[in-house]
């Protein structure tokens, strides 16, 4: 028996295995694989039948075609239908406009399908029926229930029966379609699940059954047992009437043109193909090709069965010849995904990402066209007509024309269901304002905007051959989406919802990023290894420039990590992990070029900025470990390297809490690092979830976590001790913490999620000094929760508002206990904290090194401010000495503005944003401090670049 690879029937373990895969250049990784013989579709894929209870967003328009699955031609060959898995539908095309006709309801996951002259016979596996469609009207004229997971359809030849394959039961439905009646249930009938494909980026899938044929006089099948036997099963008996031994792991048989011959081809060490007369049922004659096995579970068969055309392993296709027991192999042809035949039999039409003509007399082949993959096909049984699709890539049907088979044409493509969709959700971006979401739809070349107030779809506009992200400025008016294939940048209006301007980028490009101040996307493009600078000015935004950055890629984990773009806080430069040269590339937005190239670990994947631009940290996928680099222009450098999880992956910077949050995939845990020293600080556990694919921290310094499936659940989000279980297995999700919403996107059934938690304020603040001489100014700090909007201190308890700032100070003048409340609002919600007897103000004494020597501090004006502001301050005598100096929020001293002794007066001082060296400072919070003798004050200001 053949060696086979095992497939673990966990999904989540195997796609750990499939997830170590990493691409250069970004192209899909189709992973296809043979399963034991037994298994079933549930068993590789647990739940996929399972109803979805949660309300959710599609991103198209209904009706969709999701999850393609069987296709079959009328026997006019005017019309192909298809059958849509996820969507429930069958979809009806034209052949001659190729356009949709009709899309049809039906049972549950729709699969196998086949027509005759009147009706179209379609297996719904996961309701356990067969579904009979009028093809005049597309109505359902009759619905039979079947044995468990019905797969495989076929026609006599005369389209008088249909038969069923069921794969849980074993059995084998016979309908008898002149009568619309079920004719009988043959038992014991051996149909197996054979392959899956799995697709990296669109979390699709495609799938094989072996398959039986019909004998021409329409009352036998013919079928293989997988073990050592092919049988011939008596339609009306349903009995076994004939029994071909030594034939090992016969998994596809083939019927000549004249019905003469059948083809049985074994799948073991080495592919042996056997021919069977069909009126003695014995083997007349075998080839067998050494060194090759079979690898196409659809053969095509010529007029009179003397030949044979397979797809056998090492990228190859072969003609077997009976008659000399030899064959000839074809290896410009690839290993065929799916194998038709010409009406006539005169020629075999294999198709993967190469669409080939082979001509059975002269054993060449005839013609190709290249350039589209194919997981699926199927040829008309009249003309030379043929489609071919694949559902990981492209939602819909390739037409082809091979009457001239020495140069077949490729017609034209068209989406199943109807025209716009959104297929295969994967990134999603939320704009500021908390109003509206951007969701990138590879499989659709998409993108959909909803209005996350209305949970509705605004508009599905064509953004490209596979879209990748998206990303919003901080105004919410502008989203750029990146297209993979068609190598452009889309600019969108998001207050008309419009593409205005189309900026074609480097070759491929995937990641995009936005600088703080709007002026400019940097986009990554995988497979030209480039970033692409994007000047951001509406319908009038272009390419800038393209600057190399070193080999980048993506790793297949999580469905897919490209290499990641980071803008630091003050714009002054953007990182790059040029993830398999193992390093980080620093660049100057000043020069747009690489002024630094920092050593990482073992494929640097993803990044983040500390807050004021300092640190940074990548995280290392293969070799478990982070790198915490100094960023400083040339003058950058690494701290060093520090273990974390296992795969570390995406991460996420906390403001609130200063520190880094890694989440590795693998041991479902996240490490929280301290982002200056790159020590652990903590390891929280997700032990018993799925894979970690994501963390954001929240306005308060949570994280939320989404993680895979585990056992009957599809995917996790958590939020503190909050778990918010998904309807489909997720691959991304989205934040904003102004609105408390997040917006996770699951391409498996092609939906969105929209989260959103209560807004909930929680008023706090504290005051420094509680306690002083009188005239006491007392500096107060805003401590609450939540996104706020509006502050009303009363400083006295006589319930008139004495400040609307956030940090505001007030002077008391007369002695007493003073009780201050606060009360903080989002513009829908408030909060209000009162602290009874909170300052104690005493009369002025007599020692008069103890009085207040300040008289009022202001705040500075403009706040915010660029590039400058002025800080006024004035006394009530003189001073041995006055010290005015701006701090960071680490409370290291940035620039001294005053230290010397001052005479009673007004004083008014500028600070331009430098520091001591006159070298620019960041965006970002500081504070200025006045010390003059006993009297200290302090207050914040905001400097934006």
């Amino acid at each position: 028996m053949k060696k086979r690879f095992l497939i673990i029937c966990l999904l989540i373990t195997w796609l750990s295995a499939f997830a170590q895969q990493v691409s250069v250049n970004g192209d899909v990784v189709v992973e296809r694989n043979v399963v034991e013989i037994g298994q079933t579709l549930e068993d590789i894929f647990p739940n996929m039948n399972r109803e979805y209870e949660q309300e959710n967003i599609d991103p198209g328009e209904a009706p969709e075609g999701d999850y393609l699955g069987w296709s079959a031609f009328t026997n006019d060959g005017n019309r192909v239908l298809l059958t849509n898995r996820i969507t429930d539908n069958v979809t009806v095309f034209d052949w001659n406009t190729r356009e949709v006709l009709a899309n049809i309801d039906v049972g549950d996951f729709p699969s196998g399908i086949a027509c005759n002259d009147d009706y179209a016979v379609v297996a719904c596996s996961f309701s356990d029926e067969i579904y009979i469609i009028d093809l005049t009207d597309y109505s359902i004229v009759q619905i039979f229930d079947s044995g468990e997971q019905p797969w495989v359809v076929r026609l006599s030849q005369d389209g008088t029966k249909a038969f069923v394959s069921c794969d849980i039961d074993d059995v084998c439905e016979v309908i008898d379609l002149e009568t619309l009646t079920h004719a009988n249930t043959i038992l014991n009938f051996p149909v197996y699940f054979t392959t899956f494909s799995y697709y990296s980026n669109t979390n699709r899938n495609s799938l094989s059954f072996t398959g039986f044929e019909v004998l021409p006089d329409g009352n036998h099948l013919i079928v293989g047992d997988s073990f050592s036997n092919v049988l011939i099963f008596n339609v009306t008996t349903g009995q076994i009437e004939h029994t071909i031994a030594g034939i090992e792991l016969c998994w596809t048989i083939g019927i000549s043109g004249d019905g003469t011959k059948a083809i049985a081809v074994s799948d073991t060490d080495e592919l042996i193909a056997y021919q069977i007369d069909l009126q003695t049922f014995e083997v007349t004659a075998t080839v067998e090709i050494a060194g090759y096995s079979l690898s196409t579970f659809e053969i095509a068969v010529n007029e009179d069965g003397s030949k044979a055309y397979a797809g056998i392993t090492g990228n190859s296709s072969a003609i077997l010849k009976f008659e000399t027991s030899d064959h000839v192999i074809f290896s410009n042809t690839y290993t065929p995904f799916w194998i038709g035949v010409s009406p006539d039999h005169s020629q075999a039409i294999g198709g993967q990402y190469r669409f080939s003509i082979i001509d059975f007399e002269t054993e060449t082949m005839l013609g190709q066209y290249q350039g589209i993959p194919m997981s699926y096909g199927v040829t008309s049984p009249t003309g030379f007509k043929a489609v071919g699709y694949d559902t990981g890539r492209y939602e819909g049907l390739h037409f082809y024309d091979y009457s001239n088979s020495n140069n077949p044409s490729h017609l034209g493509s068209t989406i199943s269901g109807l025209d716009p969709e959104g297929d295969a959700p994967r990134r999603v971006a939320i704009s500021p304002d908390g109003t509206k979401a951007v969701v990138a739809n590879p499989l659709s070349d998409t993108a959909s905007i909803i209005n996350i107030e209305t949970n509705e779809v605004e508009a599905i506009l064509e953004i490209g051959d596979r879209v990748q992200e998206a990303a919003i400025t901080s105004d919410s008016e502008w989203a750029v989406v990146t297209g993979f294939n068609s190598n452009s940048v889309k600019i969108i209006n998001l207050n008309t919802n419009e593409i205005v301007a189309d900026v074609l980028a480097g070759s491929r490009p995937t990641t995009v990023c936005i600088s703080p101040d709007d002026s400019f996307a940097y986009v990554g493009n995988v497979s030209s290894n480039s970033v692409s600078v994007i000047a951001l000015d509406g319908e009038n935004s272009y390419e800038l420039t393209e600057i190399p950055c070193g080999t980048i890629g993506l790793v297949w984990a999580a469905k897919g990590v490209t290499s990641d773009i980071a803008c630091s806080p003050n714009g002054d430069y953007i990182l790059v992990p040029a993830s398999f040269d193992d390093n980080v590339k620093v660049i100057s937005t000043e020069t747009n070029q690489v002024v630094a190239s920092l050593p990482a670990g073992d494929f640097p994947i993803q990044l983040d900025f500390n807050a004021d631009g300092t640190y940074a940290v990548v995280t290392n996928y293969f070799d478990d470990t982070i790198t915490l680099m100094l960023i400083d222009g040339a003058n950058s450098s690494v701290v060093g390297n520090f273990p974390v999880g296992d795969g570390p992956l995406r991460m996420d910077y906390d403001p609130v809490n200063n520190v880094f949050g890694i989440a590795n995939y693998y041991d479902h845990t996240v490490t929280i690092v301290n982002p200056e020293n790159g020590s652990i600080i903590n390891t929280l556990s997700y032990a018993n979830y799925g894979d970690i694919l994501q963390i954001i921290f929240d306005e308060n310094g949570d994280p939320i976590v989404l993680t895979s499936s585990t056992g009957d659940v599809y995917g996790r989000l958590h939020r503190g001790g909050e778990i918010v279980e998904l309807p489909a297995v997720p691959t991304y999700f989205e934040y904003n913490p102004s609105t408390q919403t997040a917006v996770v996107v699951m391409p498996g059934p092609d939906l969105v999620s929209v989260i959103q938690w209560e807004v909930t304020l929680n008023a706090d603040f504290s005051a420094t000094p509680l306690s002083g001489l009188s005239p006491l100014e007392v500096q107060f700090t805003d401590l609450s929760t939540g996104i706020l909007t509006t502050w009303e201190w009363d400083f006295d308890n006589d319930g008139i508002v004495d400040s609307n700032e956030e940090d505001p100070s007030y002077i008391y003048t007369i002695a007493g206990f003073y009780t201050v409340g606060l009360t903080v609002g989002d513009g829908t919600n408030s909060d209000t904290e009162t602290k009874v007897d909170y300052i104690e103000v005493s009369e002025v004494g007599t020692n008069n090194e103890l009085t207040p020597n300040i008289r009022s501090l202001s705040q500075n004006h403009p706040n915010p401010f660029n590039p400058s502001t002025r800080i006024s301050f004035s006394t009530i005598e003189s001073t041995e000495n006055t010290e005015l100096a701006i701090y960071n929020l680490k409370g290291q001293k940035v620039k001294t503005l005053v230290n010397e002794k001052l005479d009673a007066g007004q004083y008014s001082v500028v600070w331009n944003g430098k520091d001591n060296s006159d070298k620019p400072v960041s965006s970002g919070i500081y504070l200025y401090k006045l010390k003059s003798g006993v009297y200290t004050s302090t207050k914040k200001m905001i400097l934006m670049k």
